[in-house]
């Protein structure tokens, strides 16, 4: 495998001359990030129009190219063995970038071509287009064959770009459903899956809040071979201690009637495995929280699940400086509404509190003598947030942080709005999604979906400042926003698709080809680990000749491809719902490419 050498990227700016920038990523970063990209472009649709690493905030661009990897017959298997940017018997390299004024066609925009490797064009420099093909500069890009395009599910109506800033359409409809729960596979499994180079080599997480700890084990699952560390173990040592088999603070065992009633907290998807078999390996987990009836569960369940070398528990307040916090005594074990008092609370005159060490983000990376980078830190104190994050501001000027998580709800301080806290973190360059299971998706844990939003300027609206339970994450690096971007437009565009589709089914196939793009499928999915989703479906029958309807189940993970349908006798159950993909395509449908 042979190094690229020093490549420089051009940067225009509404056709001002085009500026010269060093290289950002190392060889490994950018095999890593190039293999991602190709994973996700099969599997995940809009996600793998990911389209190269942009660094905003200093306007340089790195292009990412893998010569021959599209012409292995395996390619898929070595995406997934070749974690760390190993490719055996491929070479890799840069692409100079050259600025064009005119857009160029969404359709190519990623393609996985025959022998032309990883192709990316349609890149925004600035207000104009940057292409970076594996074609010389003054080339233009090749646009792919029809063969190609029926390969990989594209066709002509792969026409509906998603917009510059990316703003969600239906944002404010959505805010309306929004919980503060999360999907068992969401955005940390999608960024961990598809771009691994993004985390540390031995990454790490903080979960301000941490409750009864599901976190830890999600986060393990992801970044640990430790079987025993998992949401579904985590849940087996809680039962244990809600049954009164095992006693947490040394007095003799007793059932416990709440923590029984409450083994998943809030949110029934916590308990639930969500990781693929995988071999990274490295993580750790620094949980902190103010309970001490929680803290002695959380003890418990780590010394439970043999896992105390990669799970540190603490037992304090955070907030915004450091210093005593007052919380109130004699908490139910595994309540998780317990805050930090105010200093006129009624409770401490009647010596109804306990005394707990309060420390600030920015305090406890330096006493723990964490790396300079965390992975992961996640907030959830019960509305003292805000506070939390004015205490991490040496943390976040500095873009320590690669992923931040915070909840918002009607328990934040009156004098704290969301978009104050927001335009906050903006200035130290994040930016930043409302993250969700909505209010139906979540009644299902095993077949819940994330709902993503961005909510950055252009995309804020005064209408979001609703107080309702929910979560914002952020980030600062570049690849992560590209992909949170475009898993949100993919699911806004499922959300319109559905729309237009009509409960029932046309019944089994009636599609005679034999191209690949005809093939239905029952109880299974095409692609492993892709979620199925109507707008798969209906790209396959678009990409074959004979297709026109599409009966779609994520409950049966079916698709079945129709010739020919009489909707007004459509079979219900199952879930299955009914579209006509051509009246779709016809009807300017865009949300099918």
């Amino acid at each position: 495998m042979q190094e690229a050498g020093t490549i420089h990227s051009l940067y225009e700016q509404q056709g001002s001359s085009c500026q010269h920038a060093s290289p950002l990523l190392t060889l490994q970063d950018r095999l890593s990030a190039a293999l991602a990209l190709a994973a996700a472009s099969r599997r995940y649709g809009e996600l793998g129009r990911v389209l190269l690493t942009e660094v905003r905030h200093t306007g340089r661009f790195v292009g990412l190219t893998e010569e021959g990897w599209a012409r292995s017959t395996t390619a898929r298997s070595d995406t997934e063995s070749a974690e760390g940017g190993v490719i055996s018997g491929h070479r890799s390299g840069l692409t100079n970038f050259s600025c064009r004024p005119e857009p160029l066609s969404s359709l190519t925009s990623l393609l996985i071509h025959e022998g032309a490797g990883i192709t990316a064009s349609a890149v925004r420099c600035g207000a104009a287009s940057l292409a970076a093909t594996t074609a010389p500069a003054h080339a233009a890009p090749r646009a792919p064959t029809a063969q190609q395009k029926a390969r990989y599910g594209l066709t002509n109506m792969d026409t509906d770009t998603m917009p510059q800033a990316a703003c969600i359409p239906d944002v404010i409809q959505l805010s309306r459903s929004w919980l503060g729960c999360t999907a068992i596979h969401g955005w940390q499994e999608m960024l961990t899956e598809q771009l691994p180079s993004l985390f540390s080599p031995r990454p790490i997480f903080v979960n301000v809040g941490a409750n009864k700890g599901y976190e830890a084990p999600r986060f393990l699952e992801l970044w640990s071979q430790r079987k025993s560390v998992s949401p579904r173990k985590w849940l087996r040592g809680i039962r244990a201690v809600a049954d009164g088999n095992v006693s947490v603070n040394g007095e003799p065992p007793r059932r416990n009637g709440f923590l029984r009633s409450q083994l998943c907290g809030a949110c029934p998807q916590a308990c639930v495995n969500g990781a693929k078999p995988h071999a990274r390996d490295g993580g750790t987990v620094h949980l902190l929280e103010m309970a001490l009836p929680n803290v002695q569960l959380l003890r418990h369940l780590v010394t439970t699940t043999n896992s105390s070398d990669i799970i540190s528990v603490h037992h304090a307040a955070v907030s915004n400086e450091s210093g005593t916090a007052h919380v109130q005594a004699h908490v139910m074990l595994g309540w998780e509404n317990a805050g930090m008092l105010h200093p006129q609370n009624w409770r401490i005159a009647k010596n109804q509190a306990t005394t707990v060490e309060q420390l600030t983000v920015d305090g406890f990376l330096e006493r723990e003598r964490l790396p300079q980078i965390v992975d992961l830190l996640v907030i959830d104190t019960e509305g003292h947030d805000p506070y939390v994050l004015d205490g991490m501001r040496g943390a976040l000027s500095s873009k320590r942080i690669t992923l931040l998580e915070f909840e918002y709800s009607n328990k934040w301080p009156t004098d704290r709005t969301l978009e104050n806290t927001l335009t906050s973190l903006a200035a130290h360059g994040y930016k930043y999604y409302m993250e969700t299971a909505t209010a139906r998706e979540s009644s299902s844990p095993a077949r819940s979906f994330e709902t993503l939003a961005p909510i950055s300027p252009p995309c804020w609206n005064a209408a979001l400042e609703r107080r309702r339970w929910s979560n914002v994450v952020c980030s600062h690096e570049p690849r992560a926003l590209a992909m949170l971007d475009a898993a949100a437009w993919n699911a806004f565009k499922e959300r319109r698709m559905q729309k237009r589709a009509v409960p029932g089914s046309c019944g089994a196939t009636d599609v005679t080809d034999k191209a690949p793009s005809c093939a239905s499928t029952y109880r299974r999915w095409y692609a492993r680990g892709a979620r199925p989703s109507l707008q798969e479906c209906a790209r396959r029958c678009a990409a074959c000749d004979s297709c026109r309807f599409v009966s779609f189940s994520a409950q049966a993970v079916a698709c079945v491809l129709h010739t020919a349908c009489d909707a007004t006798r459509l079979k219900q159950g199952s879930g299955y719902v009914h579209l006509d993909v051509r009246q779709a395509s016809q009807a300017g449908e865009s949300s099918l490419s």
